[in-house]
């Protein structure tokens, strides 16, 4: 039987220090703070060191792709009917 060795399959932390967190959302340490006194990123204590876990920052990156997603989407439906309203203006002024 092969043993496996430990650069054969990968693993991924389940949490981080604060300073990684801030890395891989590309923000500060005040902004990551920010999003974990609002709720959005989840974090704990693990002795006297904070840990941010990877899923609460992998949920808040989903969350914020959909929402802009939406708001493009949104933006995108209110300038048809703006160009529709002004295209209905022309044919009855003419």
């Amino acid at each position: 039987m092969k043993r496996a060795k430990a650069h054969d399959t990968e693993m991924n932390p389940l949490v981080v220090s604060p300073k990684i967190a801030c890395h891989l959302l590309n923000c500060g340490l005040t902004r990551l703070y920010q999003l974990v006194a609002a709720g959005e990123i989840e974090s704990f204590l693990a002795g006297r060191v904070r840990r941010i876990t990877t899923r609460s920052i992998e949920d808040y990156v989903e969350r914020e792709v959909e929402a802009q997603a939406g708001a493009r989407r949104d933006t995108s439906a209110i300038a048809a009917r703006s160009v529709a309203a002004r295209r209905a203006k022309r044919t009855t002024a003419a």
